[in-house]
C-alpha cells in the first residue's frame, strides 16, 4: 500500500542576478528543517546550489530540466510528466522550483496546477506552496520598462515579493522601488532583504 504525504512546491522567479540562489540557499539552510527536498533548476550557471546537497538538516535532491527547455514553455509537457513521476515515485515532501529569468509564471504555476491533477489521479496530494519572486531593487525601473509583460507577470503572480539589492541604497529610494512592488501586486507579501 502507498504511504499518504503531501508535496509542496514553492516557485522562485526573477530575472539573472536578483539573488535566486541565494533566497533558495537560505531556505533550504535556515527555514526548511528535517525534509526530502527536490530542487529543479531552470536556470544555467547554478553550480553554486551544488553544495545544497551536503545540507545537514534536509535530504537536497536535484532534478535537471535544462536539457527540455524552459519549464514554462517548450518543455512544460515533459516537466509535468518528469515532475508527476519524480513526486509519485520518491515521495519528497518539498518541492523548489527556480525558473529561467524570462519565465512567465503564470505558465509555470499552470503546470504546477497540472501536476498537482495528475498527481491527484495517482492518489499523491501535491499543493503549491509559495510563489515567490526576487526583485533586484535597482533594475526594478529598467526591467519593468524594456521587458514588460514578462516581468509584469512575475510580479503579478506572485504571492511573495523579496527585494534585494537595496541595502546601500538611501532609505527613501528604498521605501518608493518597494511601494511600487506593492502598487504591481497589492496582494502579495512584500519583504526587503537584508
Amino acid at each position: 500500500m502507498k504511504k499518504e504525504f503531501i508535496t509542496k512546491i514553492d516557485v522562485v522567479s526573477g530575472y539573472l542576478g536578483s539573488g535566486k540562489s541565494t533566497w533558495i540557499r537560505h531556505l533550504v539552510e535556515d527555514q526548511i528543517q528535517g525534509e526530502k527536498i527536490f530542487l529543479v533548476l531552470n536556470e544555467y550557471g547554478e553550480e553554486s546550489l551544488e553544495s545544497l546537497k551536503e545540507a545537514e538538516n534536509n535530504e537536497v535532491s536535484f532534478i535537471d530540466v535544462n536539457s527540455g527547455g524552459c519549464i514554462c514553455c517548450g518543455g512544460m509537457n515533459d516537466f509535468r510528466e518528469t515532475l508527476t513521476e519524480k513526486i509519485a515515485w520518491e515521495c519528497p515532501d518539498r518541492v523548489i522550483i527556480e525558473t529561467a529569468g524570462t519565465a512567465v509564471l503564470s505558465n509555470v504555476l499552470s503546470s504546477i496546477e497540472a501536476v498537482r491533477k495528475m498527481g491527484k489521479r495517482n492518489g499523491d496530494e501535491i499543493l503549491l506552496g509559495t510563489a515567490y519572486t526576487i526583485v533586484h531593487g535597482k533594475k526594478l525601473r529598467v526591467y519593468y520598462k524594456n521587458l514588460g509583460s514578462f516581468y509584469e507577470d512575475q510580479l503579478q503572480n506572485s504571492s511573495h515579493i523579496i527585494v534585494t539589492h537595496i541595502e546601500d541604497t538611501a532609505e527613501e529610494v528604498a521605501r518608493q522601488i518597494v511601494d511600487k512592488v506593492k502598487e504591481i501586486n497589492p496582494a502579495a507579501v512584500v519583504e526587503r532583504l537584508r
